[in-house]
């Protein structure tokens, strides 16, 4: 290690010391860069192809992967922005500076699993992930299967960060500017050297969010127009990697993440005012070993981790206080030799201290899981089986058999199935909540089919990928919070629902020269989700609340030398807010237009952006009487070194 690799990594020790940042792929074969994406790339990363080629878990599901070239458009932003704009979720965003939660083929926002490092991020006291605290300048890749090729019941994302070897010495800054005050800073360092690894990220954002409003609960008409208030955020965090190359193929990773948020909860359009505050703090730690034997047929993988999550609620009458803490160790052995396989043994340990329960809740997780990837001529299959023992509860076996197969000799069109039973464990609220909770609720389970096609082309100019996907699931003991005699709302196993859709993408590039280009993304999703066993015999038949029938969008993109220029119109129907289905909040939609300029200055790459979102003003809501910004305007300059 020469002295320009000791002192990278002294600052990065310093800097994790006060509180860090994040997140691990394996080792990478380098992949090309797509022509003419320069304009929007950050520091350059590169991922092996196996994560972008449907193989392991991927076998036999629907699945979407996003590299730089997408993620850096939201680089100001946060994970809610990109699934909303790019994947078939359907976000439940309760505002600019609110919670916001996944929905995923009719499942609730607890059926989807958010991993980072093989920990999973979603709240164990609440059982969601609020994805408006996870910053996209932490990510490189986002990887997202929407089957039942996981350990939930719909579906899981997989987060990523990862500095790419031997590309020496790296720089960004970003700063931009937006409506209702909103302010975004953002640096990362980073080194790629033969042995050595890593990056230091961090980012500073605060907004007033005060922007204006139609006051539709108002009397009498016109409608009045007022100012939101009370919507103030502040968040700031620093992620921190370390990646060794060892002797004797031994592989070592270091990362941590530290992260604040403070935010001002707004009142809704029924609520006079708010005095609500949410404080959320999270510090999570990663170390991991990787070792290959036999020349790398075999290889032996170890990953240890620590996460601490701390939120606060206040208002004028309550002042709720919540610890998580969570320990994370596996072991895995994969294997190469004749078939890939795995085996896999993993041990988790939870424990919350709040006031909502009478004594802190613990909790200890053993998973075993399996898996094998034969190959037969164009065909792939993969058969998995899981069993977890939680505190002393035994899960039902859940497995996943999932075939890919190339239908002709180009292997343009893939054919795939995928068969499926998941579960998913109750969480700490459902249990424990003081005089509500429920210490004998039963896991969720699920069976699922899939079927898909995948057709690409590929020529000169063209490139071209169709995507389709029906699936069909079946769950059983779903959770759900009713009323009791008493009055009292407390969680019972007491639904059964039948999810049903398809889902389909077309992504569309052509290329005329080295100085044009355009792009297409189109997505549309349809999804019926309903009841069809339960307590209460006037709801069976009925649809589930905030699950749209039909969402989807376009973006166009046209790369014309330096400038790329980008227009996204995004639409999603109807959806109920009563479980009777009696009320609907209606359809809506949004257009936001990005420009990109790049002007290049020796060693320095200067990239000014503007963005303007919502252009055409839509009055909507996502969330019942939460109210949305109307037009909102970003301006930034981002420099790279």
């Amino acid at each position: 290690m020469n002295l320009s690799q000791l002192l990278f990594f002294a600052l990065s020790l310093v800097f994790s010391a006060s509180s860090l940042a994040q997140d691990t792929i394996q080792p990478a074969e380098p992949i090309e860069k797509a022509p003419l994406e320069t304009s929007i790339q950050t520091i350059e990363v590169t991922y092996s192809k196996g994560r972008q080629s449907s193989r392991g878990s991927w076998i036999g599901t629907n699945q979407d992967y996003f590299g730089d070239s997408i993620i850096n458009r939201y680089a100001t932003t946060h994970l809610a922005e990109l699934l909303t704009r790019e994947s078939h979720f359907f976000i439940k965003n309760y505002g600019p500076s609110n919670l916001a939660t996944p929905a995923n083929r009719g499942g609730s926002s607890a059926q989807t699993s958010f991993l980072w490092e093989g920990i999973d991020l979603q709240n164990r006291m609440l059982g969601q992930t609020d994805l408006s605290t996870i910053p996209n300048i932490f990510l490189n890749a986002v990887a997202i299967n929407y089957g039942n090729g996981t350990r939930n019941l719909a579906g899981a994302v997989n987060l990523f960060s990862e500095t790419a070897r031997n590309t020496g010495f790296r720089l960004l800054g970003q700063l931009s500017y937006g409506s209702f005050y909103n302010t975004n800073v953002q640096l990362a360092l980073a080194y790629g050297g033969e042995n050595y690894a890593g990056s230091i990220r961090t980012f500073y954002h605060w907004g007033l969010n005060n922007f204006k409003y139609l006051d539709l609960n108002a009397f009498g008409l016109p409608k009045p127009k007022v100012n939101q208030v009370h919507a103030a955020v502040l968040r700031y965090g620093i992620l921190q990697e370390n990646r060794f190359q060892g002797k004797r193929a031994n592989r070592f990773s270091l990362k941590t993440w530290y992260q604040y948020n403070k935010r001002q909860l707004p009142a809704s359009l029924i609520q006079d005012t708010s005095t609500d505050v949410q404080f959320d703090e999270s510090i999570r730690f990663v170390f991991r070993w990787d070792k290959d034997f036999l020349n790398q047929p075999i290889r032996l993988n170890t990953a240890h981790g620590f996460t601490g999550d701390r939120l606060d609620f206040k208002n004028v009458g309550i002042d709720s206080r919540s610890k998580i803490w969570t320990v994370f160790n596996s072991v895995s052995l994969n294997w190469v030799y004749r078939f890939p396989g795995e085996l896999n043994f993993s041990h988790t340990y939870i424990r919350a201290n709040s006031t909502a329960y009478e004594k802190p809740p613990q909790q200890h997780q053993l998973r075993f899981t399996t898996s094998i990837s034969p190959r037969i001529n164009h065909t792939y299959f993969r058969l998995s089986l899981q069993e977890e023992l939680q505190n002393q509860t035994w899960s039902l076996p859940a497995f996943h058999l999932g075939v890919n197969c190339f239908m002709n000799k180009e292997k343009s069109l893939t054919l795939k199935v995928s068969l499926g039973h998941q579960y998913r464990f109750p969480t700490f609220n459902d249990l424990y909540w003081t005089h509500l909770g429920n210490p004998n609720l039963k896991p969720e389970y699920n069976w699922s089919v899939e079927f898909g096609t995948v057709w690409t082309k590929s020529a000169s100019k063209l490139s071209l990928t169709w995507n389709n996907a029906i699936y069909s699931h079946w769950v059983r003991d779903w959770l759900l919070w009713r009323p009791n005699s008493q009055g009292l709302w407390r969680p019972e196993n007491l639904e059964r629902v039948w999810s049903r859709g398809l889902e389909s993408r077309l992504d569309l590039s052509y290329t005329w020269n080295k100085n044009l280009q355009f792009k297409l993304r189109g997505l549309y999703a349809w999804n019926l989700a309903i009841r069809t066993a339960g307590a209460d015999s006037d709801l069976i038949g009925k649809r589930l609340i905030y699950t749209p029938a039909h969402q989807g969008s376009m973006r166009l993109s046209l790369v014309w030398k330096d400038w790329n220029f980008s227009y996204q119109h995004h639409f999603v129907g109807k959806r109920f807010i009563d479980a009777a289905n009696d009320n609907l909040l209606p359809f809506y939609h949004v257009a936001n237009v990005d420009v990109f300029y790049q002007l290049k200055c020796k060693k320095f790459t200067y990239v000014v952006f503007a963005k303007a979102n919502n252009i055409w003003g839509q009055n909507y809501q996502v969330i019942s009487n939460r109210v949305m910004p109307w037009q909102q305007f970003e301006l930034g300059i981002k420099m790279q070194y």
